[in-house]
């Protein structure tokens, strides 16, 4: 995920969607997905610490996150590609638009 386009939300209550979401599904103990300091940051923890960091821009009718860094572990690597489509199908039904 390299860029997510959200329109008629802003980033805060956004963010508070998507961490309610991934509380109720099976991420939830592992994930969690916060908006501080103009940034979304995706947090894995378990057997270590992974984090994406997402530069939030606002747009006209809301805003864009572009991928800034990442820091992931290497036993979580095996593991991103479930938690990356957990994380799409959670942010698109919230009105999220992902680019690759």
């Amino acid at each position: 995920m390299k860029k997510i386009t959200v329109q008629g939300e802003n980033p805060s209550r956004f963010s508070r969607k998507v961490e309610r979401a991934l509380k109720l599904g099976p991420l939830g103990k592992l994930t969690r997905f916060s908006f501080e300091n103009d940034q979304f940051v995706i947090t894995f923890s378990q057997l270590g610490n992974s984090h994406l960091y997402y530069r939030v821009r606002p747009s006209e009718d809301g805003f864009h996150a572009e991928l800034e860094r990442e820091e992931v572990s290497l036993l979580h690597k095996a593991f991103r590609r479930e938690v990356e489509e957990e994380l799409k199908r959670i942010i698109t039904r919230y009105g999220g638009i992902i680019e690759a």
